[in-house]
């Protein structure tokens, strides 16, 4: 994810492209109608839906391409936010954490 994210803009853009071709959000039981018709995908890089996905059905993420590939670990990217967003809240969790403990 890190080296991902350094990549020029347009190298991003790209593998984007290539990962939306990858993505498994369209058969996921938790996507609506409303996230097929608005195009969304890549939630475990582009962060939570907008408005098209409110609750939990079941969660494939697991089982995604994008997903084994980035070793990304994280389930319900489009309820709960990208894998950068769920990182960020852990490490502020975890300072936290420590903080309150020293």
């Amino acid at each position: 994810m890190a080296e991902f994210e350094r990549l020029p803009d347009n190298d991003r853009k790209a593998s984007m492209k290539t990962l939306e071709g990858m993505c498994t959000c369209p058969l996921c039981p938790t996507y609506t109608e409303c996230a097929r018709t608005k195009s969304e995908l890549l939630y475990c890089f582009e962060g939570k839906s907008p408005s098209c996905i409110t609750k939990p059905v079941k969660c494939i993420c697991p089982t995604c391409p994008v997903e084994v590939d980035y070793a990304i670990k994280n389930m319900f990217y489009c309820i709960e936010g990208s894998e950068a967003d769920k990182r960020k809240r852990r490490a502020e969790r975890q300072k936290q954490k420590m903080m309150q403990n020293a």
